[in-house]
This record gives structure tokens, C-alpha cells and sequence, in this order.
């Protein structure tokens, strides 16, 4: 029970820590005029995320086995890393990512 509680408080720490950075991540891509919308967007990705995905998961187990559902989740953390890289390449100098507010590029 105490090594629960322990790795606990070490996941808290992680998921507060790099919540603050992404939420500050959005006003770095984001222009000040569109930055209500970019924060919209981001909370409404990745709360929808948070409630489908437990349900998707669950039911790929039930019906196809533990095996196929960490394959699944796999894929989608390589599509994930992949869409991340481009977001972070889309306009290095500006620090500007349009198309994640659904702006026109500059």
C-alpha cells in the first residue's frame, strides 16, 4: 500500500508538471487574437480524449484481448508523437502554429 501511495505522489507531480508547460505551450503557438480559441480547442481535445479513450480501450479488451488493446494504444501514441513533431515544425520562427487554431498559414 505505501509503494501505491508513493508512485502516486510521483504521478501526480509528473501530470501537474508538464500540464502547466503544455497549457503555456498554447499561448506560445498561438496568436494573441485567435488564443481563446487555441485554448478551446486544446481543452476540448484532450477532455474528449480523456472520456473516449478509457471506452475505446475497454472495448478492444473485451473483445479482442489485452495483447490487441496495448497494439491499438500503440498505435495511436505513434500517430500522437508524429502529429506532436509536426505542430512543433510548422513555423519555428514565429513560434506560431497556425493550423492548430485553424488559421491560415502566415
Amino acid at each position: 500500500m505505501a509503494l501505491a501511495i508513493g508512485l502516486a505522489v510521483i504521478f501526480g507531480f509528473a501530470l501537474n508538471g508538464t500540464s502547466s508547460v503544455l497549457y503555456a505551450a498554447v499561448a506560445g503557438f498561438v496568436p494573441e487574437a485567435r488564443r481563446g480559441r487555441g485554448y478551446g480547442l486544446y481543452y476540448t481535445g484532450t477532455q474528449s480524449a480523456a472520456a473516449v479513450a478509457p471506452l475505446g480501450y475497454g472495448f478492444v479488451a473485451d473483445q479482442f484481448g489485452l495483447s490487441w488493446t496495448f497494439l491499438v494504444m500503440a498505435t495511436f501514441t505513434a500517430a500522437a508523437a508524429g502529429a506532436s513533431r509536426r505542430a512543433f515544425q510548422c513555423a519555428p520562427r514565429r513560434r506560431t502554429c497556425c493550423w492548430i487554431a485553424g488559421l491560415p498559414r502566415w
